[in-house]
């Protein structure tokens, strides 16, 4: 993969490019399960992170469960599930 010059990265991520990645929102569809959902919230704030499903392939329910054994706190649960789509999509409240 070819590699764009350092001045080029700063005209569209002056701050790096990690940290436009670290600002950018995930979804738990396919991140429930233990060492995809260690790896993203070892690497974004979980303030980035929305609830997601790969229904049909993975039910809801299934999802739920699995984020649920995460050892997660309850405000955590509530921010993916609720609260932080909230903050980019106001209208749905």
């Amino acid at each position: 993969m070819k590699q764009l010059p350092p001045d080029r990265v700063a005209q569209f991520a002056p701050n790096g490019i990690d940290f436009e990645f670290r600002r950018q929102f995930y979804e738990t569809a396919d991140a429930a399960y233990g060492p995809p959902m260690a790896a993203l919230l070892n690497y974004v704030p979980k303030s980035q992170v929305l609830f997601g499903t790969d229904y049909p392939y993975v039910s809801i329910e299934d999802n739920l469960k699995e984020i649920g054994q995460r050892g997660l706190a309850a405000a955590d649960l509530t921010a993916f599930q609720r609260t932080n789509v909230l903050r980019i999509i106001p209208q749905l409240a």
